[in-house]
């Protein structure tokens, strides 16, 4: 199923209501047209679930490649690390040191694991303050990403109470020699 140029448009505006920051001049045919050239071929329930993916997960309207990546599937660990650190940042000022549970289920699982291997919650919200928040944002982002590239390569395993195992895929031929060694 094709969008028709209605249908786009009235998805677009609407989305741009919930995405105002950094969306681009609808209102002008020429770029209405581009966008609309650009994602016309898409399945409008595709569309409509992207715009979706980042009414939650960002606040900035999206550019066309991240729209035609998060419908094709190809949504970059980029965007999730960016939310999980907006999560454990909010979540800090929200819930405070003293709300741990709740802070945890905001969070979610993979947060959690970026939380307890940076030293917990209650570590986090004594150390993070307006003076060496960026910094911090950008340790939390990067260790998301790392927490995510092994949660999806199978090395890292969440279970259904946000605990974390980790799955032991293969034993190093080092540990192995070791091993050896000691007898």
């Amino acid at each position: 199923m094709v969008m028709n140029v209605m249908q786009f448009t009235a998805i677009i505006n609407h989305y741009r209501k919930i995405l105002p920051h950094y969306a681009p001049a609808f209102e002008e045919t020429v770029i209405i047209e581009f966008w609309y050239n650009a994602l016309s071929k898409s399945d409008p329930i595709k569309f409509k679930n992207a715009l979706e993916y980042f009414a939650i997960n960002s606040d900035k309207f999206p550019t066309i490649k991240q729209i035609i990546d998060v419908m094709e599937g190809k949504i970059t660990n980029r965007h999730e690390d960016i939310s999980i650190s907006g999560k454990i940042i909010s979540a800090i000022t929200k819930f405070g040191w003293n709300n741990q549970t709740k802070a945890q289920a905001f969070i979610g699982p993979l947060g959690w694991h970026v939380v307890e291997s940076m030293g917990g919650w209650i570590h986090l919200c004594e150390v993070i303050d307006n003076k060496n928040l960026s910094v911090y944002q950008a340790q939390i982002r990067d260790i998301a990403r790392n927490v995510i590239d092994k949660n999806n390569s199978g090395y890292l395993q969440l279970t259904q109470n946000n605990e974390s195992e980790v799955k032991q895929i293969e034993e190093s031929p080092l540990k192995k020699a070791l091993k050896i060694i000691d007898g």
